[in-house]
């Protein structure tokens, strides 16, 4: 398909037109201040209502990839499956980092690799959260049994949330179909009634007290999202983390968390891949066990594995964690009671008291006998102290590539090497040295 021609039929599918320019104006600040040049690479119309056509590198569209983020990981699974000429779909434009520094804009080495390839991204965000049918929070609804009775939670010019009714049944049942529903675990809970009958629903992460105080007025019992927590870092999120923590002191809700991620996969794997295949398009939406498995296939015949981040999405844990075993890789500590790591804070607090790595080493193995020690080391020097101490293992942490080297030839057979920080996929334009001894 003309991808002029596919770009016209979302636009007025979703109605661009309809929505505030605010929505995802931030992207150009962040751009900004990690120096990435977003005006040499993102459409005109982009950079003016933050929606719609943002990389506009292929004239024709043979197939469409569905992302809720366009992380690394899931932007080099992209890059090895796309033909020459393809078109991401992503609900936003940013990566987002639940658990860390909140949001992150595409690297500019990503941005200049998908120009490269011939591969376009398409940004939904307010349009795909407040369209009538095609919505995150009415896919979600449905996943859960809700019968709508109308709209709430007015976003950039649409409604973001749905309300309605479910058949009355107990609260830990009704977590236990949101988890079904959403493919997950675990949920964050906080019970305010015993039945759930009357539900406000917003995917994503809606931890607002305003839209949750709407939920109460329209006569909800319960309010189910992604996050009703904030739970990134930024400036944004600690100014207002307290306030809200404030506010919620008087929400008399039953608050349900089915996490940002899966609350917002629900639309794009079951409702925009049919939309994009009933257009003769070959159209899927990318996981995270298959961004995995690109990984794990580019470390093939090495000494590496693949671990994952201690870094989880809150709530998906067991699922993040299970989605990386299944595409090959390996996990890391399941909780921080599964080992022990001494960062780079917990050294720099020792030192103020006169200690090094080798006490910090045996001080935390006397502490902990028969867990794994991990030191986190910057350089070679702190290497060189923390295998001379006997950790079990070191985090090369944003190491350059020739450090590691050096640290690898001084750890072998002595310690297991992790490298973290700045590792990318071979497609992605990094490749580190191998560190797994």
């Amino acid at each position: 398909m003309r991808a002029t021609d596919l770009v016209a039929r979302l636009d007025e599918y979703f109605h661009l037109e309809r929505y505030s320019t605010d929505d995802f104006a931030a992207i150009i600040d962040f751009c900004r201040e990690t120096g990435i040049p977003i005006e040499d690479y993102a459409t005109p119309q982009f950079l003016t209502r933050f929606n719609g056509l943002m990389l506009d590198n292929t004239d024709e569209v043979p197939q469409v990839f569905c992302l809720v983020f366009p992380s690394d990981e899931v932007l080099a699974e992209v890059a090895s499956r796309a033909a020459r000429g393809a078109l991401i779909f992503t609900h936003h434009p940013m990566d987002m980092e639940t658990g860390g520094r909140g949001l992150l804009p595409i690297a500019r080495e990503w941005l200049d690799r998908l120009r490269v390839r011939r591969v376009s991204l398409y940004a939904a965000h307010a349009p795909l959260d407040c369209h009538q049918a095609t919505s995150t929070s009415r896919s979600l609804a449905g996943a859960v049994g809700l019968r709508s009775d109308g709209t709430f939670a007015g976003y950039f010019g649409g409604h973001a949330g749905v309300y309605g009714r479910v058949d009355p049944l107990p609260f830990d049942r009704f977590v236990e179909r949101v988890k079904k529903a959403c493919g997950v675990a675990m949920v964050q809970v906080q019970q305010a009634h015993p039945v759930v009958e009357r539900v406000a629903v917003v995917a994503g992460g809606a931890a607002f007290p305003p839209l949750m105080e709407e939920a109460q007025a329209l006569g909800c019992d319960t309010y189910l999202t992604g996050d009703w927590r904030v739970r990134h870092g930024g400036a944004w999120a600690e100014d207002f983390r307290p306030k809200f923590e404030e506010a919620l002191k008087r929400i008399r809700l039953n608050l349900v968390g089915g996490s940002h991620y899966a609350t917002e996969s629900l639309v794009l794997r079951d409702e925009m891949v049919p939309y994009f295949q009933s257009l003769g398009l070959a159209a899927e939406f990318v996981p995270v066990a298959t961004a995995a498995a690109r990984f794990v296939e580019a470390l093939a015949g090495t000494k590496t594995r693949l671990r994952d981040t201690r870094k989880t999405v809150p709530a998906l844990r067991a699922l993040e964690k299970y989605a990386v075993r299944a595409g090959g890789g390996a996990n890391h500590r399941l909780d921080l009671a599964a080992g022990v790591l001494i960062k780079d804070n917990h050294l720099a607090a020792l030192r103020r008291r006169g200690l090094g790595i080798a006490e910090a080493v045996r001080l935390a193995r006397e502490a902990n006998p028969g867990l794994t020690i991990e030191v986190e080391v910057t350089t070679v020097a702190e290497a060189r102290e923390a295998l001379a101490a006997g950790a079990d293992e070191l985090l090369l942490d944003n190491m350059p590539v020739e450090a590691m080297r050096e640290v690898v030839a001084l750890a072998k057979g002595k310690a297991v090497l992790e490298a973290s920080g700045g590792r990318r996929h071979p497609l992605g334009g990094g490749a580190g040295p191998g560190p797994g001894g």
